[in-house]
């Protein structure tokens, strides 16, 4: 079977399906991005397991949704080519997911069926290319929570984005996180009436966005308050040598 087959058969598009599944996680309360049972949210980053790439926007939570909903705990997915060239296979009767990927080269998305690594037979064999790292790991030990004060579904995504990149904690209100479902589930329901499936993935778009321009400003104050932190312990030896140098012997 190829990678694409799932989506030959009788199937809707896959943005369609994505928007029906992401509106059956809100009605439910299973969104990867709203509290569990325990009320936690969940910040565990979803990467490829062939590159070690972290998935990002829309993809990120339909990644994490349908692992929860599979009720794996796996943090890497791989597809059945992935899985051949590392010498290894998908167990027999493994269930999977499609994933729209956008290829910046042809400027073209292509869709992909994911397993989780656990499903493999040898999920050893399956090394990443890259160092498994989050992206931004150098603030992590600097911020351990990000909170969202924002219920427009851009900004929270794009915090609860942003707490996925770093590992950090995410948090946000009750009253918050209610309004944000409710204008969400109603982004998601205008979406399906009017047969725009893709705006979805809009959103995530402009999430992703804000989730980059979070990182960045955090980035500056972290840096500018390492670089800080450098000056003055530079500064104090100096000034100890001057205060040494200008003391009269006695």
């Amino acid at each position: 079977m190829s990678e694409n087959a799932i989506d030959r058969v009788n199937l809707p598009p896959i943005a369609q399906r994505s928007t029906e599944k992401i509106l059956s996680w809100m009605e439910n309360g299973t969104a990867p991005f709203l509290p569990n049972k325990d009320g936690i949210i969940d910040t565990h980053g979803i990467r490829s397991g062939s590159s070690g790439r972290l998935f990002k926007g829309m993809n990120q939570i339909l990644a994490k949704g349908y692992l929860n909903e599979m009720g794996k705990d796996d943090d890497k997915i791989v597809t059945f080519k992935q899985a051949k060239d590392a010498q290894t296979f998908v167990k027999k009767g493994e269930k999977g997911f499609s994933l729209s990927v956008y290829d910046a080269e042809k400027n073209q998305s292509n869709v992909y069926y994911y397993f989780p690594l656990s499903a493999t037979a040898n999920p050893e064999k399956i090394i990443p290319s890259l160092n498994p790292k989050a992206p931004h790991s150098f603030y992590q030990n600097d911020v351990k929570t990000v909170e969202c004060n924002d219920s427009n579904p851009e900004k929270y995504l794009g915090k609860y984005l942003m707490a996925v990149t770093i590992g950090a904690e995410f948090k946000a209100s009750p009253e918050v996180i209610e309004q944000f479902k409710k204008e969400y589930t109603q982004e998601i329901k205008q979406g399906i009436s009017d047969k725009k499936y893709t705006r979805i993935f809009e959103l995530g778009n402009k999430a992703s966005a804000s989730c980059k321009e979070e990182l960045a400003q955090m980035y500056a104050a972290t840096r500018d308050g390492k670089e800080r932190q450098q000056n003055q312990g530079k500064e104090k030896p100096t000034q100890q040598r001057n205060s040494q140098e200008i003391t009269p012997d006695r």
